[in-house]
């Protein structure tokens, strides 16, 4: 690849990559911590989902800075070991395969559940997936079997399609997912709003990739070093991530209803005092499933009457309470 000296666009660019990633990781543990508290009733898919992509993104930002620290610091002065890479060097290219292939599969998931349901679409979109995937399970067997750095190079090809793969795939997610949510526009604004807001993060997200695959693809084919490419690549796995992670926090909060109690008072023309509690139950039980909730309605209801004893004659002062309790039961 590079000469062993060249640490600019060797282990320099390596280093920075881990900078960068390490940056956006800390957004991706916020965008993780936030989702467990406001979706706590979403369902179990989508909660393995996050946790899959935070695993994967912390094993990442672990590996580029064990490549770095190894290179730059405990092997200090000693050339001859940057010929070679490292375990942790070889494992990233393996868990960086993670994050993109599970966040096409769930744009996929979503345009399908939205009413895309072009089965040419969907063989298209299977057919990148599993190039990417296995083009970069190969590169990491690859990278164990020849340990020596200028030897890989001669797999460039295969970077290169899986790069090409990449950056095809995000823009038919993209542009599938603007033209079937241009399509379920109703013409109400409220609605539209929102379909808008999903055609922005479409746009940007797939847009944001599609660069950086670019950027990583003219760096494999100008320059002659693999460094920058992942340097990107550490770059790349982290905006797939915070893309799934934006989509899903843009929505309303969803907590799950514990039992809550409401009272509410008013006055009559006539001088009456009303009070009631209304109760509501929560609507899941301990394990977030639904539950039937008719008849757990509880209302207890207070009549305070003050009679004036100069308008009733022969009375005295006094209060009169007539209390009502409605209690609606389970059937």
């Amino acid at each position: 690849m590079v000469a062993p000296h060249d640490l600019t666009t060797s282990f320099g660019a390596t280093l920075l990559g881990t900078f960068f990633s390490a940056i956006l990781y800390g957004l991706t543990v916020h965008q993780t911590y936030r989702y467990y508290r406001q979706y706590t009733i979403d369902r179990a898919s989508l909660k393995l989902l996050v946790l899959a992509l935070w695993v994967f993104d912390t094993l990442q930002t672990v590996l580029s800075m064990h490549t770095s620290y190894s290179f730059l610091v405990n092997h200090f002065g000693e050339p001859e070991t940057l010929l070679y890479s490292n375990w942790s060097f070889r494992l990233s290219i393996l868990v960086v395969a993670g994050p993109p292939f599970l966040s096409n599969a769930f744009y996929v998931s979503r345009l399908w559940i939205i009413g895309m349901r072009n089965y040419i679409f969907l063989a298209l979109m299977g057919a990148l997936m599993l190039t990417r995937i296995t083009f970069q399970l190969i590169l990491s067997a690859m990278a164990w079997k020849y340990p020596l750095i200028s030897d890989f190079r001669r797999y460039f090809w295969m970077v290169r399609a899986y790069c090409g793969a990449s950056l095809v795939a995000d823009i038919i997610l993209a542009v599938f997912f603007c033209w079937t949510l241009h399509k379920r526009r109703t013409g109400y604004a409220r609605t539209d709003s929102k379909i808008d807001l999903l055609m922005i993060y479409s746009i940007n997200t797939g847009s944001l990739t599609s660069l950086v695959c670019l950027l990583s693809l003219m760096s494999l084919v100008f320059l002659d070093t693999g460094f920058v490419y992942v340097a990107l690549h550490y770059i790349l796995g982290k905006l797939y991530v915070n893309s799934v992670l934006a989509v899903l926090n843009s929505r309303k909060p969803r907590h799950r209803l514990d039992d809550s109690v409401y009272e509410l008072a008013a006055f009559d023309s006539k001088g009456s005092h009303q009070s009631g509690k209304i109760q509501f139950r929560r609507t899941t039980d301990a394990q977030g499933s639904p539950i039937d909730i008719q008849g757990m309605i509880r209302i207890h209801q207070t009549t305070s009457t003050h009679v004036d004893s100069a308008l009733e004659s022969g009375q005295s002062d006094s209060t009169l309470q007539n209390t009502d309790k409605i209690e609606l039961e389970k059937a």
